[in-house]
């Protein structure tokens, strides 16, 4: 059942990657002057329990940017992340305001997808939860 359900949401997430979104509230959209920024912004993120991203994955959403939409809770504040650093996830910077315990319970999350037109395809192990918190919120906050 659970492949099942994997197989629906990957086939939902092509379909929201490939420009057949899901229309979200006025408030959460941001406009932009750069309208060839919109159709080459979508990503597909994922997050799962342990060091690989082989398997199914915990959770999944959609993000797309300019406008922001999607199925990601926060696409806003998402894309707003990434503007900050063109998109580049290796340029997200840890937020050392926070204490993060040393404790052992690594977190997988992929990004998949286009950001202004070149290809996406990232993946890092974080050691926990609150690593992956200080790292990259709220691009991975689903």
């Amino acid at each position: 059942m659970r492949q099942v359900m994997f197989k629906i949401l990957i086939v939902v997430a092509v379909i929201m990657v490939s420009g057949v979104g899901v229309s979200t509230p006025a408030t959460e959209r941001r406009n932009t002057d750069s309208p060839s920024a919109a159709a080459n912004s979508k990503l597909f993120l994922t997050t799962r329990a342990g060091e690989t991203a082989k398997a199914i994955p915990d959770a999944a959403v959609t993000l797309t940017c300019d406008p922001d939409n999607g199925s990601h809770p926060h696409a806003t504040k998402a894309c707003n992340r990434l503007r900050e650093v063109d998109g580049d996830f290796t340029k997200l910077d840890r937020d050392t305001d926070i204490m993060c315990p040393a404790l052992w319970a690594p977190i997988t999350v992929t990004a998949h997808g286009t950001w202004q037109g070149h290809p996406i395809d990232w993946q890092r192990t974080y050691a926990n939860a609150c690593e992956l918190r200080a790292s990259t919120y709220p691009i991975f906050a689903f």
